[in-house]
C-alpha cells in the first residue's frame, strides 16, 4: 500500500510542473469538470487523489488553453519586438489585441524588411509566415499597419508541442523524485498518470 507520504510527494510534483505550466489538475471521480471546480476561479487548483491507495493513484492533467495561447502571443509580441529592432524597422503600438499581435510601421517603405523580421523570429516558434499550411498569418495594411494571428495550423502545432513538453518534463520530475514506476497516457487532449500499487509503506518510504 502507498503511504500518505508518498502520495502527497507525488502530489508535490505533480502540482510543481501544474504552476510551471499551466495545466490544471483533476482526479478522477472529485467530480471536477474540465480539471478546475466551479468555486474555484484560479487558473489551477491542486488535486486530491482516490481514497484508497492500495490500488495505486491516479491524475488526469489537463492544460488550460486559455493560458497557453495567451503565453504562445506574449512570446510572440516579445521576439517579434526583438527581431524588428535587431534590424532596425521603426514601429509603434506593438500589442497584443483581439487574439492577434499588432504594430505600426513608423515609414510603409519598410513593409517588407518587417515581414523578413517576422519570418526569421517564426523560425524560432516552429511556425512560418509562409507555407503550404502556414502557422501565423501575416497581414499588412499598406499604412504599415501589422496583424499576427495563429492560424488553425498553427494552433494545433501550439497544442501538440505543449502536450509534448508537457509530457517530457512530468517524465523528468517523476525520474528525478524517485518514481521509477509510472504509465504515462493522454488521449491528445490530457495526459493521465497512474502509479502502481506500493508494496510496503517502507518501499513508498524509499521512492519519496
Amino acid at each position: 500500500m502507498m503511504s500518505w507520504v508518498g502520495a502527497l510527494r507525488l502530489q508535490a510534483i505533480v502540482t510543481g510542473i501544474v504552476c510551471a505550466s499551466a495545466v490544471a489538475l483533476a482526479a478522477p471521480g472529485n467530480g471536477a469538470t474540465d480539471g478546475v471546480s466551479e468555486h474555484d476561479p484560479s487558473p489551477t487548483r491542486e488535486a486530491s487523489q482516490d481514497g484508497d491507495l492500495s490500488r495505486g493513484i491516479a491524475f488526469v492533467l489537463a492544460p488550460e488553453w486559455g493560458i497557453v495561447y495567451r503565453n504562445a502571443l506574449r512570446r510572440i509580441r516579445d521576439d517579434v519586438r526583438a527581431a524588428l529592432s535587431a534590424d532596425d524597422v521603426g514601429h509603434d503600438d506593438l500589442r497584443i489585441s483581439g487574439g492577434a499581435v499588432r504594430f505600426q510601421l513608423r515609414e510603409a517603405s519598410t513593409i517588407e524588411r518587417a515581414r523578413t523580421s517576422i519570418a526569421r523570429a517564426a523560425q524560432s516558434w516552429n511556425l512560418t509566415p509562409a507555407a503550404a499550411m502556414p502557422g501565423l498569418a501575416v497581414h499588412a495594411e499598406r499604412d504599415g499597419q501589422f496583424t499576427l494571428r495563429l492560424t488553425g495550423f498553427g494552433l494545433a502545432s501550439l497544442h501538440d508541442g505543449f502536450i509534448a513538453a508537457s509530457t517530457t518534463e512530468l517524465k523528468r520530475r517523476l525520474s528525478t523524485s524517485g518514481f521509477d514506476e509510472y504509465l504515462l497516457s493522454g488521449d491528445g487532449e490530457r495526459i493521465r498518470l497512474e502509479i502502481p500499487p506500493m508494496a510496503g509503506t517502507a518501499h513508498a518510504g524509499r521512492q519519496c
